[in-house]
């Protein structure tokens, strides 16, 4: 943690995995184009790729402009925009892995094709916030999902963000107090 007194969680300004996925097209464009003597179709694909990445830049941008998406810290944590959670309503933080089944190529497009999720699972009678973000209206209606799977509604996906999962549950458990548990050993 930075001054040991809290977490700052921000969006990753690129996820990888859509890039590396993106460039092997061009790759084999570029060196077709080259064959073929097309420098046309090597310009394009070339124009798209610093497009996509331009927009990506922009978009993880502005919602880091507006501060961190989630705060942790001595008294709880506070995901933007809604009312902070005292480290008292939280029971625990469980580590786990996920798997996105169905399409293959959209897991990879999302970098979700096997991940860690951080769940903060509430006391009894405590409501969660959403997950941090900012996809307000895409998360919300994957509420029921979220409690059925992982008993809360708050889970957070390192990958998206600036902490590592292992970083995101030592802060809760330094911070707070709260019990950690592991179930990506198992």
């Amino acid at each position: 943690m930075a001054d040991d007194e809290s977490l700052e969680l921000r969006a990753a300004w690129v996820p990888l995995r859509p890039w590396t996925l993106v460039a092997l097209p061009v790759v084999l464009l570029g060196l077709s184009s080259l064959v073929s003597g097309r420098l046309v179709l090597l310009l394009v694909a070339v124009a798209g790729l610093v497009l996509g990445l331009v927009v990506q830049l922009l978009f993880s941008w502005s919602r880091n402009r507006q501060g961190p998406v989630m705060v942790l810290d001595r008294a709880g944590l506070e995901v933007r925009g809604h009312p902070r959670v005292s480290w008292a309503d939280v029971e625990k933080v469980v580590v786990s892995t996920f798997q996105v089944r169905g399409s293959r190529a959209l897991s990879w497009l999302t970098t979700l094709q096997n991940g860690v999720v951080v769940s903060f699972v509430p006391r009894p009678g405590v409501r969660m916030p959403p997950p941090p973000g900012g996809l307000k209206h895409e998360l919300s209606s994957w509420e029921s999902v979220r409690q059925a799977r992982y008993g809360t509604n708050l889970t957070v996906v390192p990958s998206f963000f600036n902490a590592s999962a292992r970083r995101i549950a030592r802060a809760a458990h330094h911070l707070g107090s709260i019990p950690v548990q592991d179930d990506t050993k198992q």
